[in-house]
């Protein structure tokens, strides 16, 4: 049985998948783990729970999470008492484990170099497309849907954990995922929504245009965010129109955009908009913007009515 355990990373998913892990490797069940937040304990209170026995002597599994003393920027909310953690790596009670978890190791620290020299250290991370094969099991999803959901949920795993929480609940019957499910289930990223909205806006599908704005606020975001990101995106689709004879890098270092792959999509896009249809749904975003910014229009409602009018 391995007794000490260093992990970096700073996904609690995926913290937590691993340290399920561990558990099996050591052939221990769940409900053996406690968990002490050291945001909130002293590591010292960590060290004796570990070296006091337990009324059966059975194995202790302590998991000390987020224990930011161990990085370059750590919490000035506790003074940890590094010689009691030091004292136990030293001489770790060989009946119990201790799992001890941060963002990112100070290397520079004396106790971040003890602990990769005596614990088993693992570096937290996975690849994302097996995350969702895994997730998946039982349930047909192929590759290319996998990659389309990645791109929907922006490769957050947190996003991505939750919305497949969606997709599985809402396919429990036949077991398949497709990505007419992911449109209609996933709340994508702002900058994919985006594109969707200006589509639907353009096309002047109201049900949709409404649909997504709807989940985007939903999502938590912002209203006067979405006007922004929707404007600046209309706004470049237009002007990489207007410029569609340079090239790439050209148009790039014009509209001071930093990658030049952006331009290469946009120019995918271009084809579908009317230059007449992009500067008046920018003006009349630019109307939107100001009478909320004056008062005169409420944020809430002014973009149901924009829809509405399409």
């Amino acid at each position: 049985m391995t007794n000490l355990y260093f992990l970096e990373g700073d996904n609690h998913i995926l913290l937590d998948m691993q340290i399920k892990d561990i558990l099996k490797e050591n052939n221990l069940p769940e409900d053996i783990l406690v968990t002490m937040d050291m945001m909130e304990k002293n590591i010292s209170e960590a060290t004796l729970y570990l070296d006091t026995y337990g009324f059966f002597n059975e194995t202790k599994v302590l998991y000390c999470k987020d224990a930011s003393f161990l990085t370059a920027s750590p919490s000035i909310e506790i003074n940890h008492d590094i010689d009691a953690l030091t004292k136990y790596i030293e001489n770790p009670n060989p009946d119990n484990i201790l799992i001890i978890a941060c963002s990112k190791g100070d290397s520079k620290k004396k106790i971040v170099k003890l602990l990769k020299e005596k614990a088993k250290y693992i570096t937290v991370s996975c690849d994302l497309s097996d995350y969702v094969k895994n997730k998946c099991t039982g349930y047909k999803i192929n590759q290319d849907t996998i990659k389309y959901l990645l791109e929907a949920t922006g490769n957050d795993i947190d996003r991505i954990s939750n919305e497949l929480d969606k997709l599985l609940n809402y396919k429990l019957d036949n077991k398949e995922i497709t990505k007419n499910d992911i449109d209609l289930i996933v709340i994508k990223k702002i900058d994919n929504n985006i594109f969707d909205l200006i589509d639907a806006i353009i096309s002047k599908n109201k049900e949709k245009s409404l649909m997504i704005y709807e989940n985007m606020i939903n999502y938590g975001e912002d209203i006067i965010r979405i006007f922004i990101a929707l404007s600046n995106q209309i706004r470049l689709i237009y002007q990489v129109k207007v410029l569609r004879n340079l090239s790439n890098d050209e148009i790039a270092d014009i509209l001071k955009v930093k990658n030049p792959k952006q331009v290469v999509a946009l120019r995918f896009k271009i084809d579908k908009y009317k230059e007449s249809d992009l500067l008046k749904y920018l003006h009349k975003l630019s109307i939107m913007d100001e009478e909320i910014k004056c008062g005169k229009s409420v944020d809430k409602i002014i973009f149901p009515m924009f829809i509405a009018s399409l």
